[in-house]
C-alpha cells in the first residue's frame, strides 16, 4: 500500500513553523530545485547530500511564492 497523493488536490501544507499554509487553486507541485543568480546555477538540488525534491506553491493569502525542500513538509492537507 502506498499513501498516494494527487498534487492537484493538496490544498494545504504544514512546515516546521507549525504554521498550516493553505494552497492557492492547484498552484502545488514537486520538482527538482536549485538556486541560480544571474543566470549561473549556483546550487543543484542533490548536491551536498541535500535532497533533489523540492516543492513550490503559492500561499492563499499571503502572495508571492513558496519554495522548499521536500523534507520541510511534515504533512499535507488535499480537498
Amino acid at each position: 500500500m502506498s499513501l498516494a497523493i494527487d498534487v492537484d488536490n493538496v490544498a494545504g501544507v504544514l512546515l516546521a513553523d507549525g504554521v498550516w499554509y493553505e494552497v492557492a487553486g492547484k498552484s502545488f507541485n514537486l520538482a527538482s530545485y536549485e538556486f541560480v543568480h544571474e543566470e549561473e546555477t549556483i546550487h543543484k538540488g542533490g548536491q551536498s547530500d541535500v535532497t533533489a525534491k523540492g516543492f513550490i506553491c503559492k500561499p492563499k493569502g499571503r502572495g508571492g511564492v513558496m519554495y522548499g525542500p521536500l523534507t520541510a513538509i511534515l504533512a499535507v492537507r488535499t480537498n
